[in-house]
């Protein structure tokens, strides 16, 4: 019963509002204004204006350099599967594996 009277008032509510027209020109100045800042900056404004559009050129650097940090920092905390001696996935030393070295550890 709720759901109904909820759904009629916000008709009515919606059925009193006009409809939202924009000023005139309103298109026009933001294509300029958008235009003027392509024309500001060199190549290297154009490309961060692509990569994160309205943000200052060093916003999409500062991002990948605490992206970098992150990550680094990450590495250098998380311990190395391959120095624990654990049988872990590593990157850092080949695959070696073999039918005949999985069959002999599931007849165990």
């Amino acid at each position: 019963m709720q759901a109904k009277d909820g759904r009629e008032f916000t008709a009515r509510a919606l059925a009193r509002l006009g409809a939202l027209t924009p000023p005139p020109g309103l298109e026009r100045r933001l294509l300029d204004a958008y235009a003027a800042r392509m024309r500001r900056g060199g190549v290297a404004a154009r490309l961060a204006e692509l990569v994160w559009p309205g943000m200052p050129a060093w916003a999409p650097g500062a991002a990948f350099a605490m992206a970098l940090l992150l990550g680094i920092g990450a590495g250098m905390a998380l311990p190395d599967p391959a120095m624990a001696g654990g049988g872990g996935f590593s990157l850092a030393r080949p695959p070696s594996f073999s039918l005949e070295s999985l069959l002999a550890e599931e007849s165990r």
